[in-house]
């Protein structure tokens, strides 16, 4: 099937989102354009340069139990680019104190001195939502969580009385690598991620972790800089977008629209 008898597609957004549905859609022969607002793709899922450093855009790592996204690195024969995180010790300073972070459930905060022992007994009520989130929720299916997110992490901790675990042990891990506050959160991800990595592992590429998301866009039509105004559904079947690139209005027609972009940009 040539793209000219294809069906043709346009997808708004080539995050991972997008670019992993372009690819598919591509693999089984639609023709596909992305549009995409940023001057790069991958979203959350790439890097930038300022001033000569590289950073993460979102994402630092591909866990063991994001058997998707692995599945997708082995079709793009990028499973010799993977490497296992480096275990660096990383310590922080709250309130005048350094001490070492600890990641994911860990027996030895029942040694650790910055806990009182009340706060270690409470600590003991995360162990059945921990199971739960582990045998019954698939963290790459967030809505499978949905038990968890009725609560911000801040709320989460205080109605337990963690208040204290949460100010040595969480909120520095979150607001120090994630940059996200724990009252913004919900506790879906850190009960999903703490829960399914024990055991577990996290990787990354040995060219930033950025690779998978320039080699996804390397195979495909993207468009840069393309803001997207609006979509009208045609009488005759498919649609219209409307989007300005470099200063310009214009429009254009497709059988089939994707929004691979955030709730909050629709």
């Amino acid at each position: 099937m040539t793209c000219s008898s294809a069906k043709n597609v346009t997808i708004i957004g080539a995050g991972l989102a997008g670019l992993t549905a372009g690819h598919l859609l591509s693999k089984n022969g639609f023709c596909v354009t992305l549009l995409e607002a940023e001057n790069l793709p991958g979203g959350r899922m790439s890097e930038r340069q300022i001033n000569g450093l590289r950073l993460n855009t979102g994402a630092r790592w591909i866990y063991s139990f994001s058997h998707e996204i692995l599945d997708l690195v082995k079709q793009l024969d990028l499973l010799k680019h993977l490497q296992a995180a480096p275990k660096v010790p990383v310590f922080a300073d709250v309130g005048g104190r350094t001490f070492k972070l600890r990641f994911g459930p860990d027996p030895r905060l029942f040694f650790d001195s910055l806990l009182t022992p009340t706060d270690k007994l409470r600590c003991l009520s995360l162990i059945p939502d921990l199971l739960r989130a582990r045998f019954r929720v698939n963290p790459n299916q967030l809505l499978t969580a949905e038990q968890f997110d009725s609560e911000s992490l801040t709320q989460y901790f205080a109605k337990k009385g963690l208040v204290r675990y949460a100010k040595y042990f969480v909120e520095p891990i979150f607001r120090g690598a994630r940059c996200w506050n724990l009252a913004d959160i919900s506790p879906a991800f850190f009960l999903t991620t703490g829960a399914h990595m024990v055991g577990g592992h996290a990787y990354t590429f040995d060219q930033g972790i950025g690779l998978l998301s320039r080699t996804l866009s390397s195979r495909l039509n993207l468009v840069y800089g393309a803001r997207v105004q609006d979509l009208v559904r045609l009488r005759s079947g498919g649609c219209r977008i409307r989007y300005t690139y470099n200063g310009q209005l214009v429009y254009r027609e497709a059988d089939l629209v994707l929004c691979a972009v955030e709730g909050t940009h629709l």
